[in-house]
């Protein structure tokens, strides 16, 4: 088979045009996960500030349970 100049370009611009598009699905798969990745984060850290307000107010409410007891114990 023989190959002509134009035939050799046209496949270097195939070839060209192949790598870019790898390049640029590469890039989208590496923004899709850090923007999953940051999702879970934030996801996570919304989940245990709950956690620890929660606590907090547990034992914020304890503590005046406490009071409230030694109050009324007097």
């Amino acid at each position: 088979m023989i190959f002509d100049q134009e035939d050799v370009t046209i496949n270097q611009q195939i070839d060209q045009f192949e790598v870019e598009m790898k390049q640029k699905m590469k890039m989208l798969e590496e923004k899709k996960m850090k923007k999953k990745m940051k999702m879970l984060e934030e996801k996570k850290m919304k989940k245990k500030m709950k956690m620890l307000e929660e606590k907090k107010m547990k034992k914020k409410m304890k503590m005046l349970e406490e009071k409230k007891m030694k109050i009324f114990d007097y």
